[in-house]
């Protein structure tokens, strides 16, 4: 009795062997734009940040944006010597207080910018989302404080319920789904 040969594997279609191959290109590929990428942001062209800034500076009717110090890191890697002399301390005292002084004062400033943006935008009748744990802040700025719970406005609070000693608890009720949306 004859037997049968098996049928050949090519009837169940062709394998390709080499898939791997467009894969390896596809990353490749994405390695060096990441590359090419990086290079390009590390470039900073003096003329056109200055551009910028100046086009900034206008737009907020500001000669300078900000009076503040040259960078939080400038000059982080020297520390002082501390002062055996209790003049010096002093003084050194004295410096670090006015260091504070100038800090609270950019933030001060920082805060105004903030709010003239904010009050701008709410004359022209725009939307200014606001993403805040610090209460305080959230209810100073806000006109109306909405929830999100899973994608979705879980409550709503207008700005007479923000004045409300329980606000915290309110909006946690809200985002825990404890109490139905407005």
């Amino acid at each position: 009795m004859a037997r049968r040969k098996p049928r050949a594997a090519a009837e169940e279609g062709h394998e390709n062997v080499e898939r791997w191959l467009l894969t390896y290109a596809d990353m490749i590929t994405l390695l060096m734009v990441l590359f090419i990428v990086l290079f390009a942001i590390s470039q900073v062209d003096q003329k056109k940040f200055d551009k910028l800034h100046d086009g900034l500076a206008q737009s907020f009717g500001a000669a300078k944006l900000l009076d503040g110090s040259a960078g939080i890191l400038q000059g982080s890697t020297k520390q002082a010597p501390t002062p055996n002399d209790p003049r010096a301390a002093e003084e050194a005292l004295a410096q670090q207080q006015q260091a504070a002084l100038a800090a609270r004062r950019e933030v001060e400033d920082m805060n105004r910018i903030r709010e003239r943006i904010t009050a701008a935008l709410a004359a022209k009748g725009l939307a200014v989302i606001l993403v805040s744990s610090d209460m305080p802040e959230l209810i100073g700025l806000s006109h109306r404080v909405l929830v999100m719970r899973s994608g979705g406005i879980a409550g709503e609070l207008s700005r007479a319920d923000l004045d409300t000693p329980d606000v915290q608890e309110r909006i946690f009720r809200h985002a825990s789904g404890q109490e139905a949306a407005a």
